[in-house]
């Protein structure tokens, strides 16, 4: 992906989650949000995120929300136990996970 502003393709059904960058101790990946939401997750590996467009919450089972607009970033540490529960209708996120393949 040279440009993470072009093809702004977003969909109303589901997440469109596109590589951005694959390394050895690293993953970047591009995604775009139109009201999706998601369930329960919990990681096995650190994710950094930066909501470039849009506005967006993530809620922790211990009930903290955070809440995220235009430029704002958030560290999730690994297994830590999260959720989007709302986002924009155009909502372009750019995360960065950790390796999990013992790099």
């Amino acid at each position: 992906m040279k440009n993470i502003f072009k093809n702004l393709d977003f969909n109303a059904d589901f997440e469109v989650v596109s590589d951005v960058f694959c390394g050895k101790k690293f993953r970047i990946e591009r995604i775009l949000s139109s009201k999706q939401t998601t369930k329960w997750l919990n990681q096995n590996s650190d994710e950094w995120v930066c909501l470039l467009r849009g506005k967006a919450k993530i809620k922790y089972k211990n009930g903290k929300i955070e809440r995220l607009e235009r430029g704002d970033t958030l560290f999730i540490p690994k297994n830590r136990w999260h959720k989007v529960v709302k986002t924009s209708k155009k909502c372009l996120w750019l995360c960065v996970f950790e390796s999990t393949n013992g790099l």
